[in-house]
């Protein structure tokens, strides 16, 4: 797959600037059910993990998650992070949506960072890491997302998404 395309816009990865493949794991149903254990208020649309089909040859790659849209130009909500993702959430057009990369304490997160347009990506990162480099794409409809204006809660949906693997 070259392209994920969602109701606000279309996602892509690229390698040292080039265009590369991955494969899109839908894992909405599991979010779905581990969040709604903690919360039953919570819901979600979809969410994705993109599994990167990387270049043969590099040294130290970049790897970032590329839209048609001007990230920086959407609203932030909040950051979305533990020690085993980092990314974060934005509002745009009717919806909220979360983009992560996989990072573990430890090995990975010095080399997860934002891109120039804010979206999460990897910079310089030694080949041995080449099969633990994972995004994460989840989202809802804005009119769905809990506030605590809202609803006395803050909606924490799309960062339990985060915590999906592959």
């Amino acid at each position: 797959m070259r392209n994920l395309c969602t109701p606000f816009g279309k996602f892509w990865l690229t390698a040292d600037d080039s265009l590369v493949d991955f494969t899109l794991v839908d894992v909405t149903k599991t979010a779905i059910a581990d969040m709604q254990k903690q919360a039953p208020a919570y819901n979600l649309e979809k969410a994705y993990i993109l599994v990167p089909h990387l270049p043969e040859n590099f040294i130290e790659l970049t790897l970032q998650l590329c839209a048609d849209f001007e990230v920086y130009s959407q609203e932030p909500i909040d950051v979305v992070s533990d020690e085993y993702f980092y990314g974060e959430m934005w509002a745009k057009e009717n919806y909220v949506f979360a983009a992560a990369v996989r990072v573990d304490n430890g090995e990975l997160d010095e080399y997860g960072t934002a891109s120039e347009i804010e979206l999460p990506s990897y910079y310089e990162v030694p080949a041995k890491f080449r099969d633990e480099l994972i995004f994460k794409l989840a989202y809802k409809q804005l009119e769905d997302f809990l506030t605590v204006e809202k609803s006395k809660i803050c909606d924490l949906s799309l960062d339990l998404a985060m915590n999906m693997t592959n």
